[in-house]
C-alpha cells in the first residue's frame, strides 16, 4: 500500500509507486505489440539515440508525453502530473533571485545578519544584474529545448 502504518505516505512509497508506473506503461506498450526502437529509455520514450533518454524537454515535449501517458492510463497520467508540479515546486526553490528561493535566501541573509534588536536590510538592487543573467540563461535553455522538441521530437512508445 502508499501508505504506511501511522498513515503517512513516505518518500519510499512515492518512488515505488513511480517505478510501478514506469512498468505499467513498459508492459502496456509491450502488450500492445508496438515497436520500442532502438534506445527505449523510461515512459517508454523511444529515440534513435541512447543518449536522448534524458534530454531537457520544454513545454511542448511535456504536452507531447503527457499526451502519451495519458493514453496509458489515467492512473499514469496522475502520476504524470503529480512528478511534472513536484518539479516545479523544487525547482521554484533553487536559491536564485527570481525564484522563490532567491527571495528565501535574501530573507535568511538579513534575519541572519541582524543583530540586537537593529535590523539588517540587503540591498537587492545589487542583485539585479545576476537576476537578469539568471532569466536570460532560463529563457535560453527554454528556446532550446523548445526548437530541440520540435525539429528532433521524441517518438512515445
Amino acid at each position: 500500500s502508499d501508505v504506511n502504518q501511522s498513515g503517512e505516505i513516505t518518500s519510499g512509497d512515492v518512488l515505488l509507486a513511480f517505478r510501478v508506473a514506469q512498468n505499467n506503461l513498459r508492459s502496456t506498450s509491450a502488450a500492445q505489440g508496438e515497436s520500442t526502437g532502438s534506445g527505449q529509455g523510461e515512459l517508454g520514450v523511444t529515440t534513435a539515440d541512447p543518449v536522448d533518454d534524458n534530454r531537457l524537454l520544454s513545454i511542448y515535449g511535456v504536452v507531447r508525453l503527457g499526451d502519451a501517458v495519458f493514453d496509458s492510463g489515467v492512473y499514469n497520467f496522475l502520476w504524470f502530473l503529480v512528478l511534472v508540479n513536484v518539479f516545479v515546486g523544487v525547482f521554484n526553490l533553487v536559491p536564485l533571485l527570481p525564484l522563490d528561493g532567491g527571495h528565501i535566501a535574501i530573507a535568511t541573509y538579513e534575519r541572519l545578519r541582524s543583530r540586537g534588536g537593529r535590523r539588517h536590510i540587503a540591498d537587492a538592487a545589487k542583485l539585479a544584474p545576476l537576476t537578469w543573467a539568471v532569466v536570460a540563461f532560463l529563457l535560453a535553455l527554454a528556446l532550446i529545448a523548445l526548437y530541440r522538441d520540435i525539429v528532433d521530437p521524441l517518438a512515445f512508445f
